[in-house]
């Protein structure tokens, strides 16, 4: 899977979670090569990291996008921020550009779609991207435990996030 269209960046987009990290693999905003939740149970900064450099093997991504945890609207704990970091460190030591979004900025970019909250969001990736679609968590009840299946979509987010950001860069240089 390491070939991809030239005219299109390959995007990894990562989301931590308490038992591994959701994941989605974007080539341009409009194609979905590989989505998914990797859990682990012992070591798991060691262990998330390795599953990481697979994902780097398996799809050569030009970039990483991950969420910034030095925003005020960032709310993750000290064990996610420690894994983010490393998560960066190995994208720059392998030369993999790398692009950090604030939960804020992703709530900016749905906005226009009225999305206003992860469910929102996600329902309208699953919508631009129905074989997402079988992921897409039941609505959440107050009492329940956020589903795992949610951290595609907000890797999804993360990397519509970005695709954003290169488009507004894209319409100043115009």
């Amino acid at each position: 899977m390491n070939h991809h269209l030239p005219e299109e960046q390959r995007v990894l987009a990562i989301d931590p979670i308490s038992r591994g990290f959701g994941f989605v693999v974007f080539e341009g905003p409009e194609r979905l090569i590989d989505w998914g939740v990797t859990y682990v149970q012992s070591d798991k900064h060691t262990k998330c990291l390795e599953r990481f450099a697979k994902l780097l093997k398996s799809y050569d991504p030009d970039v990483i996008v991950v969420e910034d945890t030095k925003g005020e609207s960032s709310r993750r704990c000290k064990r996610v921020q420690l894994l983010l970091a490393g998560i960066l460190k190995l994208a720059k030591e392998k030369g993999i550009l790398t692009q950090v979004i604030a939960p804020s900025f992703v709530k900016q970019v749905f906005a226009a779609s009225e999305a206003k909250n992860k469910e929102q969001i996600a329902g309208i990736l699953s919508a631009k991207h129905p074989e997402l679609l079988p992921h897409l968590p039941p609505h959440r009840k107050c009492w329940m435990s956020e589903d795992a299946r949610i951290n595609i979509f907000d890797s999804a987010a993360l990397a519509y996030g970005f695709f954003s950001t290169k488009a507004k860069k894209k319409d100043l240089i115009v």
